[in-house]
Formats: C-alpha cells, structure tokens, sequence
C-alpha cells in the first residue's frame, strides 16, 4: 500500500491479487500478508503520557525518532508486529508498549465496507504532517479569500470568486473538528486572523439571508470552534489594517475589535427574534472564549458591549423563555473576564462600564415581573408577532408553541448565581466615587483626563481573587450531526440544477416535524 500521511498507512486492499501471490503455495497453513497486517489503538490508558501521541522510528530503536510523523492518541494504525515492535506497510516502526505499559491494542476485525465507509474523512481525519496541514490550510484560505477580493477590485471581473466557498468552510469546518493535529498546528503555528477575515466575512454576508441561513450557522461554529483555543485569542491582539469590506464602523484597534464590531451587528439585528437565540448564544460564547485575552478593545467595540448589556438585561428580554438569559451571563462574564485578567489595558471599558453603573447595579437586584404587567403583554406580542419561518430555523431551535412558561423564584435565584458581578460591582464601589470626584473637585469635562487616571489606577487588592478561565467550545451530537449532513446534501442539490442528476420527486430538503 502507498505511504499515508496520517500515521501508519492504508490498510491494504484484501482484493486477493498480490496476497495470493505472496501466500505459500504448499498447503495453505501459512498465513498470507493481508491477515498478517492488523489494525492498532494507539492507546494512552496505561501509560498516561502528557504528549499528543507517539512518534514513528525509521528502525527498532526508540532514539531513533522521525520528528516529522506522529502517531495521535485514540487514532489507529496499520502493521504486523516484529520483535515487540509493530512495522508499517511504509517501513516506520511503532513500539507496542513504552516503559512496560502497552500502547498499541489490537483491534477486533471489523467488515472493511464498515470500517471505511467514508476513505476520505478517515484520510481527513489522520493528515498529522506540518507541510501537509500548512498546504491544506494555506489553500483554503486563498479560496475563502476570493469571496471578499472579488468586490474590490478596479476592473469589473478581473478577480473573481470560486463558487464553491459553502463547501470550503463545511470542509474547514470538518479539519478543526475531527482532526486535533489540524487545529492545534493551525491555531499555534499559522496566522489564524486570516482564515478569520474570510469567516466573518461570509458570516456578514449571510446574514439576514434566509437562503444562506446554513452559511451563517456553519461559519457560527467555525468561530466557535477557534475561540476556544488560546493561541486564537492572544492572536487577536494584533493591530488590523485590512480592508475586508464589513459593514462596521471605521475604528482603530486590532482584530479583537473586528470580531466584537462584525458580531455585534449579527446579535443586535437576531436578538427580537426568539428564533435566532441558539445563534446569538452561540456568538456571545465566541465573545467569551476570547474575551480573557484581549489587551485593549477600542472605543467602538467597548460602546457596543455595553449596548449589548444594556439591551439583553430589559426585563423583556431576560424573562422572554426560560433560556434567553444566557446571552446575557456570557456578556456579564466578559466584562469580567476583562476587568479580572486585562485590566490595564482597558481603561475606555472601565470607563464605559461606570458610566452604564445602573445598569450593572440593577442586575444585581433583578426581581420577578409582576403578575399581568407590561413585560408580560409585550412578551405575548413579540411571540405571536415574531414567529420563526421553517427556512430560518437553526440547529438545535426548539420552540414552545404554547409559551406557557412563567419565571419562579427558584428560576431567579440560579440565574443571579450564574451571573459573575461581583468584581464589576467592586470595580464601580471602588473606582465611581474617585472619578466623580475628581471631575467634580477639579470641573473635569475632559475624557482623556479620566482615562489617564484610571491607566494610573490599579485594582490589586481590592478585586476578589480571580476566578479560573472558562472556556467553552462545540461539542458534537446527533442534531448537529444530522444538520450539518443535510445541509450540505442541500448545497449539493442545488449546486446540480444544470443537469438532471436527481428525481425531484423523491427529495425532500425540509421536514417540518407537527
């Protein structure tokens, strides 16, 4: 078999043409070489190593090490063993166990049409070589580049747009989650904010289409994905100075503020529509993730945060259903991700958030609507009024019909404990009376000057002991699963109009469950 870049080598065919070849030709005893190759765990139970895996030998001996190839663990391998040591059908070897303790099981036999039921995914799933992963990543964003390029050149069609790119982001989206080799090379070795531009470009651009409603949530959880590894967030403290035509407001900063500016405009425009909250959830997790990280957000991105706060703690919204407050926890949580771990360099957010204080302030004593009150009238408006269209349904979506849920005490209370306000409420005890003081005593009307005291300023001390990081990122299961299968069968069939590949009549794209 040809050599596989994805630890081990293919299992070989079992056609029976070269295996007969090399069987003895006595009586049939002697094994033939495709039941002499096996399949293999990479297994890590026993030996518990703190590294990604084990790295393949160009011979039987431990020292000597091809640094290019490394077998992952819980991936499998190919091979027949050879004096404790299992030998690839491309001649590297693989030791069965380390310090006494296994680490290549054998697979129980398996039926090879089950086993690779999809060749390709399982060759997606192993490409483990730098130059390999540098290549594939490399290409991908040269095409998702030509969406956005294609719109700003001189001469009409002088550049233009593959016309492939839904496929190109569900095939990236494939890499960063079924190949750990992928993403942790990517996020720690190549230039992520690119493939980020392009991302938030198609983000943007789908928006508010309801035929590209598929395009929206798969860059959605593109970017979930990569916030929720550190190397993308400390990368987004780069300055920017692209010119990616995004509707946002001109700003100088660095990329963080692109991703807060560009998804800013996606969870205003998606928050009066309740179909759209497992998608604004999804974006204020990405705002979270990155949110420890960020050393300095400008004024623009800083002004659309608190807008955000302000809108998503309206009674309305908060008591809307029974899940909707969790948008505004993962906002909460960002302001005080920043004032715990990035405080320094934040001081135009320090400033926003005392001048928006009341509104932190009645959070902290958020009480039940009473019974028939304007929350409740409105609540039932916006329901009848806003009711989600089958096409602009997102994974995950379940919506209540009836809307017969009422908030309790019970409910309160676990919501006011999930929502982090004790250092934002010490910062604005501690740091509100001293500016309002200073502009006071000193008729200061100067924002700089208020923004050079609190550079000055230092909350050491004073701020409870920072709380760990959390960082939550995609976790796969059968709904998604499902969405994602039909929603690039979707993308096929309407790429393949042209020609009559299909039977209309026995496709059914939409099933809407009564």
């Amino acid at each position: 078999p040809k050599k596989n870049s994805g630890g081990g080598g293919a299992p070989p065919r079992g056609d029976g043409a070269e295996d007969a070849a090399e069987a003895s030709p006595g009586n049939g005893v002697e094994k033939t070489r495709a039941e002499e190759v096996k399949e293999y765990l990479v297994d890590n139970s026993a030996l518990q190593a703190t590294s990604h895996g084990i790295g393949f030998r160009n011979s039987r001996r431990l020292e000597d090490l091809d640094s290019t190839r490394t077998a992952l663990w819980g991936s499998s391998v190919w091979g027949e063993e050879e004096d404790g040591w299992l030998k690839m059908p491309d001649g590297f070897f693989l030791p069965l166990a380390i310090q006494g303790k296994s680490v290549l099981l054998p697979k129980a036999p398996k039926d090879e049409k089950r086993k690779m039921r999809n060749v390709y995914r399982h060759m997606l799933q192993n490409i483990s070589r730098d130059v390999e992963i540098d290549l594939v990543f490399s290409g991908l964003v040269r095409m998702l580049n030509t969406m956005h390029q294609a719109t700003q050149t001189y001469l009409p069609n002088s550049r233009r747009s593959v016309g492939f790119y839904q496929e190109a982001l569900v095939l990236l989206w494939h890499l960063l989650t079924l190949n750990p080799a992928f993403t942790k090379r990517v996020v720690d070795h190549c230039d992520t904010n690119q493939i980020l531009m392009s991302v938030l470009y198609l983000l943007q651009q789908a928006h508010g289409q309801p035929h590209l409603v598929g395009l929206l949530h798969t860059a959605s959880f593109v970017l979930l994905v990569l916030s929720s590894e550190r190397s993308f967030g400390v990368r987004l403290n780069e300055s920017y100075s692209g010119k990616v035509p995004l509707s946002i407001p001109a700003f100088s900063g660095c990329y963080a503020d692109v991703v807060s500016l560009t998804l800013h405009k996606v969870i205003s425009d998606s928050l009066p529509k309740s179909a759209n909250d497992a998608l604004v959830e999804m974006l204020l997790t990405v705002l979270c993730n990155i949110s420890p990280y960020v050393k300095c957000f400008a004024l623009e991105s800083c002004l659309k945060l608190l807008s955000l706060i302000e809108r998503c703690s309206r009674s309305a919204y908060v008591f809307r259903s029974a899940f909707t407050h969790h948008g505004l926890v993962f906002l909460v949580e960002v302001i005080n991700n920043i004032i715990q771990y990035q405080f320094e360099g934040n001081s135009m957010l320090m400033y926003s958030v005392l001048r928006q204080k009341e509104v932190f302030e009645r959070l902290a004593e958020l009480k039940l609507p009473a019974p028939g009150s304007r929350r409740g009238r409105a609540s039932s408006a916006a329901s009848d009024q806003q009711t989600p269209k089958a096409e602009e349904a997102s994974p995950g979506d379940v919506q209540d019909p009836l809307n017969t849920w009422q908030p309790d005490d019970a409910w309160l209370a676990g919501v006011k404990r999930k929502m982090p306000l004790q250092a934002i409420l010490c910062m604005v005890e501690y740091l509100g009376p001293m500016v309002q003081g200073m502009c006071t005593e000193g008729d200061v009307s100067d924002q700089d000057v208020v923004l050079k005291y609190l550079r000055q300023t230092t909350m050491v001390g004073i701020l409870p002991v920072p709380h760990p990081i959390v960082i939550r990122t995609y976790q796969a299961s059968s709904y998604t699963s499902m969405w994602f299968t039909s929603y690039m069968w979707g993308v096929l069939f309407t790429r393949s109009q042209r020609m009559p590949l299909y039977d209309w009549k026995k496709i059914r794209l939409v099933v809407i469950n009564s």
